[in-house]
């Protein structure tokens, strides 16, 4: 009999021979047929392997772009399963997310800062999407179900790498930022006046300002030529009697597609570019024990940290982080009026981004 393959929360079909034996009874045979419509069937579920996640080594790079792949996902990095709400202060989220059956839940007060949702692509083993009318024992899932089962550890240590550069170029549609149209009645680059301003004496308690003082305003950046690069690896193995264990790490600078206050950073799993001042690090590991065939204990994790630019976005409370400050950072905001700004500064400051998350099943 070939081996079946069990997929979380799917009922899958078993067929099998019965041996004919004298009995009392006489013959007995076992006939099942499979309805051609499930009564009771009131979701849609697709699910991804972990060999097919590894044939598409070349084309996803995280787990947000997976997600996007299967039906009834929403492609613009959001996440969103059949256009429900995600990480609104007012609604909430429609999609609910688990690693090995632990919920992640968004409770760290902060209505639009994002629900933390980040398992490296290659300590996965298993993803499902459930759509529509989704089972009464997850609640508060009105859009949908994302069930990710993370790798065991083997009985023989295996290592996987993959590393990709990211080539220098212009990563958007359209003209250079600075000629673009939107500008075209504030940047005067004809203007020998315009062209000439320079950078007062600005606040003394702020290095990079000062450093700022006397040069030009007005500097075209070259936001095109920055090239970036990302890496993940994963290990595995036995550690001792029947416990394995399995480590993935994820780090990377990639180019800003943008002028900004730094020409590097990363993308969250909502597909936004954070304009990170140091590398962002990604981890997801799990220790494995097995004390019999039925029972196996899981202890897991994820994490993920990083220092950032910060725009003086407001938190749940209404109180931005940046105290008396107004929150303006290097880029396109303010219409605009923010594109010369000076680098690698905010009003805001800088801050650290912390996401933790562990678990035993």
């Amino acid at each position: 009999m070939k081996p079946t393959v069990v997929i979380v929360d799917q009922t899958i079909t078993l067929d099998f021979k019965l041996k004919e034996s004298a009995v009392e009874l006489g013959e007995m045979v076992v006939v099942a047929q499979r309805p051609l419509v499930e009564a009771d069937k009131t979701t849609s579920k697709y699910t991804v392997t972990a060999a097919e996640t590894e044939r598409m080594l070349s084309s996803v790079r995280n787990m947000a772009e997976l997600l996007a792949l299967q039906p009834g996902v929403s492609v613009d990095g959001s996440n969103r399963v059949r256009g429900g709400f995600v990480n609104t202060s007012s609604y909430g989220s429609d999609v609910a997310y688990l690693v090995d059956g632990i919920r992640i839940n968004q409770n760290d007060g902060r209505g639009d800062g994002g629900q933390f949702r980040t398992v490296n692509r290659g300590a996965i083993q298993e993803l499902s999407i459930l759509t529509g009318v989704t089972p009464a024992e997850y609640g508060n899932a009105q859009g949908g179900i994302v069930q990710i089962v993370t790798k065991d550890g083997g009985n023989q240590y295996n290592g996987w790498g993959e590393y990709r550069f990211d080539p220098a170029s212009k990563k958007h549609w359209g003209e250079n930022v600075y000629d673009a149209a939107q500008h075209r009645d504030n940047i005067k680059w004809g203007e020998t006046t315009w062209l000439n301003e320079r950078w007062p004496q600005l606040d003394t308690t702020n290095p990079t300002l000062v450093a700022q003082a006397g040069e030009l305003i007005h500097k075209r950046s070259d936001y095109t030529g920055q090239s970036g690069w990302d890496a993940e690896a994963n290990l595995s193995g036995p550690i001792a009697g029947n416990m394995s264990f399995v480590l993935t790490a994820k780090q990377g600078r990639l180019a800003n597609p943008l002028p900004g206050a730094t020409q590097t950073g990363f993308y969250n799993d909502q597909g936004g570019f954070v304009q990170s001042g140091k590398d962002n690090l990604i981890l997801s590991g799990s220790l494995t024990y097995k004390p019999s065939e039925s029972m196996k204990i899981k202890l897991g994790g994820l994490y993920q940290g990083y220092e950032y630019y910060s725009n003086g976005v407001p938190d749940a409370f209404g109180k931005s982080r940046s105290s008396s400050l107004d929150g303006v950072i290097r880029g396109l905001g303010g219409g605009g009026r923010d594109l010369f700004l000076p680098a690698n500064w905010s009003a805001a400051g800088k801050q650290k981004q912390r996401e933790e998350l562990q678990y035993a099943v």
